[in-house]
């Protein structure tokens, strides 16, 4: 095994039949030519596997191998990088950002805190550092740094990195199970996995209390910030929301609930929102939420915007309830234990809904006309009825 052994990177040069030699790669002892940049070593701040591979070579093998290694950017620059973060002399727009991405993909980088260490530094120079002497259209844009076939490869293996990176620079508590991610107000706290509906297809990213939601959004105001956190979810196939207000406490009154308005969500959950917080807060809520979500479900809470939604338990008003399913595109409404005003349900309160195709009602109060004529709504072709009760009128 070599235990020494060095890996100059050397200055582009041009061979004299034309072919254009991008960088020439040895496996040396020592380097020593006049136009080296950068030496590749075992405690390399940033460690990648394709390079250690060269430490292991077999004694009876030459000390040397030649390669080439074809790249349309400056690729010994930014291994220089990867050896001392301080020698960042550029600004950090999209095209920077990508080349680094390049080649921390290409070369498998070693996951580990060092990679933490570098990518908080990228993040952190190109979010603050920068923020201010870069024009909108310079700044770090992680989509377009992505959007090239080689990060399309399933082995692409970063992006939990980069999470990581990110909300560990703005402090946020955070914990992944299952592929979900999970915001904390404070470490080792309880969350409830029971709000991971295993009939949505999606993974989660549950905010595990209102004031865990307020900080994040919070964080995500400038739009810089939350056009990365968008990436990021999308890095991780995270395309459902949860919001689980477990202390029933009203958000702070200036939470805009921008987070819910992300292209990425197609499911929406919203949990223990009681009376006193849910008209403010969730009134602000639908400001923001998209109308082309495929489910959402409303769990100890008050309304929502989605085209299926389950309600169970809920402290609402007559008024949020009514706006809930007079809205014409909510395509599938499970209602659990509640009566609007204590008074039993009528075909009254659908008539608007012309995309209902299913209503299942477990321990809800009807009245006794309201079987025959619910399914007067046209597109209706499933009614589930559990326990309930039926009055004559």
């Amino acid at each position: 095994m070599c235990q020494h052994i060095q890996i100059p990177f050397n200055l582009p040069r041009r061979r004299e039949d034309g072919i254009s030699i991008v960088f020439d790669v040895d496996c040396w002892y020592e380097p020593r030519r006049e136009n080296h940049i950068f030496t590749y070593r075992k405690k390399n701040f940033i460690a990648f596997e394709v390079l250690n591979k060269f430490f292991y070579l077999k004694e009876s093998e030459d000390k040397h191998e030649n390669g080439i290694i074809g790249s349309d950017f400056e690729l010994a620059y930014f291994l220089k990088l990867t050896e001392n973060i301080a020698e960042f002399s550029f600004k950090l727009d999209t095209y920077y950002l990508k080349c680094i991405l390049i080649l921390l993909k290409c070369f498998e980088v070693v996951e580990n805190r060092s990679l933490l260490e570098f990518l908080q530094s990228l993040f952190f120079y190109g979010l603050v550092v920068q923020k201010e002497s870069l024009s909108r259209k310079d700044r770090f844009d992680l989509e377009n740094a992505f959007h090239s076939d080689i990060f399309k490869k399933p082995n692409f293996s970063i992006q939990k990195s980069l999470c990581y990176t990110f909300l560990n620079m703005f402090m946020i508590t955070f914990v992944f199970n299952d592929g979900n991610l999970i915001i904390l107000e404070k470490a080792n706290e309880l969350y409830d996995i029971l709000l991971f509906d295993k009939h949505i297809p999606y993974k989660n990213l549950l905010f595990n209390d209102g004031k865990a939601f307020s900080i994040l959004e919070k964080t995500l105001k400038y739009s810089n910030t939350f056009e990365i956190f968008k990436y990021i979810l999308n890095l991780l196939n995270i395309n459902s929301i949860i919001i689980d207000n477990k202390k029933s406490k009203p958000l702070d009154i200036d939470v805009q609930f921008n987070i819910v308005s992300l292209e990425n969500f197609k499911s929406f959950t919203i949990s223990n929102f009681n009376e006193s917080s849910s008209l403010q807060n969730l009134n602000q809520f639908s400001k923001h939420v998209r109308k082309d979500v495929e489910f959402g479900r409303l769990v100890n809470v008050s309304c929502t915007k989605y085209e299926k939604i389950k309600i169970r338990k809920l402290e609402i008003s007559p008024e949020v309830y009514n706006w809930i399913f007079q809205k014409t595109y909510i395509k599938v409404i499970y209602i659990e234990n509640y009566t609007p005003n204590d008074e039993p349900l009528t075909i009254n309160n659908f008539t608007n809904n012309i995309s209902l195709t299913k209503l299942a009602l477990i321990n809800v109060r009807i009245v006794l006309s309201f079987v025959n004529e619910i399914f007067k709504l046209q597109n209706l072709t499933k009614l589930s009825l559990e326990s309930c009760i039926v009055e004559p009128f």
